[in-house]
């Protein structure tokens, strides 16, 4: 247009008829070239990506999973619940100290987190540790440490070998050829020899007020809690869940137990303890760098809670599914680091083990080395 303009005051001496044809000619054929960009543009505008259409699919996202995921927003907030750097020192929540935790349960009063002590050099053995957080008074203190002979080395791993269940003011659990039981309040406790026969528990659960134990061969057992030897309750079919199928964990919702397992697929099951019968409820098949499983479980009574690092190593995954209906909403998926804040902002290193309590979802890391809490709205 300015050019035009130019070209009039500039010829201004040759405005004869010809002169003018020509410049008029021109701007009708610049005017509607205009117009007929601005009209394709307007068609296209509803076909473009915006965050605000949820049927878009055009877009690459590499942190989307599966189409048996639903991505639904969840609201909720993060905070740090207790821990701040590597050590064994008890006190207030945000000044006590874990390392290599691994196990986070809880009843209505307490958190008990387990995991290695130190290690002796010189014996050359790693003892277990189980910590207990007030969850009145926010405060962290050691309620047990087992033996100094239990390890013959210093892998931190060794503190994944329990498996826990509460009983009113008592822990039930087994480990190193031992049945304990442990007292809540002052870590009071007794424990029983065990064959190497009869020490491979697997995950323990509660029903009826008894406790039982899923073995790696999915026979199920019955614990004496008394003598700690366990009877042959049940065996869950090969038909169901394949030999190959290893259990990562267990929860249960009144009569049915929920079993996470790993072989080729991630997978979660729903056995019926009344009739054993099994179903299949969720899998994940997603490879790459996201692909993550069901590790750990933990429930509210209506969700089944689940934390896994994905593949890589480098990333986590946090979940829950809605039981009535096995929707599975991802509500965190991504590299790790450490944020509180939002379920959006926040971020996590490493989840090994998750309990819910008192209404909120707490989650233990190995790389942070904290327990989160997460409040959902």
């Amino acid at each position: 247009m300015v050019y035009f303009i130019v070209l009039l005051l500039h010829k201004r001496k040759y405005w004869s008829g010809y002169y003018i044809w020509g410049i008029m000619r021109n701007l009708i054929i610049l005017i509607v070239s205009v117009l007929a960009i601005l009209v394709s543009c307007g068609k296209d505008d509803n076909n473009l990506p915006t965050d605000d259409n949820p049927n878009d699919t055009s877009k690459t996202d590499t942190n989307k999973t599966d189409t048996s995921t639903n991505n639904t927003t969840i609201k909720g907030t993060v905070i740090t619940y207790a821990g701040s750097t590597k050590g064994l020192e008890d006190g207030s929540n945000l000044d006590a100290k874990f390392q290599f935790p691994y196990g986070l349960y809880s009843n209505d009063k307490y958190l008990f987190v387990t995991h290695a002590g130190n290690f002796d050099v010189i014996k050359k053995t790693t003892p277990f540790v189980i910590r207990k957080v007030d969850l009145t008074s926010e405060n962290v203190s050691t309620l047990i440490t087992i033996g100094d002979k239990l390890y013959d080395n210093a892998n931190e791993d060794k503190a994944k070998a329990s498996s826990m269940v509460i009983i009113g003011d008592t822990i039930y659990m087994a480990l190193a050829h031992r049945f304990y039981a442990i007292n809540t309040e002052d870590g009071v406790h007794r424990s029983t020899a065990l064959s190497s026969t009869t020490d491979s528990y697997g995950k323990l659960f509660i029903h009826e007020n008894r406790v039982y134990a899923v073995h790696k061969d999915k026979s199920v057992f019955e614990i004496n809690l008394g003598t700690g030897n366990k009877n042959l309750a049940y065996t869950i079919a090969e038909s169901a869940i394949s030999p190959s199928h290893t259990i990562q964990d267990v929860t249960k919702i009144g009569s049915k137990l929920y079993l996470s397992t790993h072989s080729q697929e991630y997978e979660l099951w729903e056995l019926n303890i009344t009739d054993q019968s099994v179903t299949k409820i969720a899998q994940q098949t997603e490879a790459g760098v996201y692909g993550y499983g069901f590790d750990k479980i933990t429930n509210d009574g209506e969700h089944i809670y689940y934390s896994s690092t994905g593949r890589n190593g480098a990333t986590y995954v946090l979940g829950k599914i809605l039981v009535a209906d096995k929707q599975n909403v991802l509500y965190a998926k991504k590299n790790k680091g450490y944020n509180d804040g939002t379920l959006e902002e926040a971020e996590f290193d490493s989840p090994t083990d998750g309990t819910y309590s008192n209404g909120s979802l707490y989650i233990i890391e190995a790389g942070n080395l904290k327990i989160r809490k997460i409040s959902f709205e």
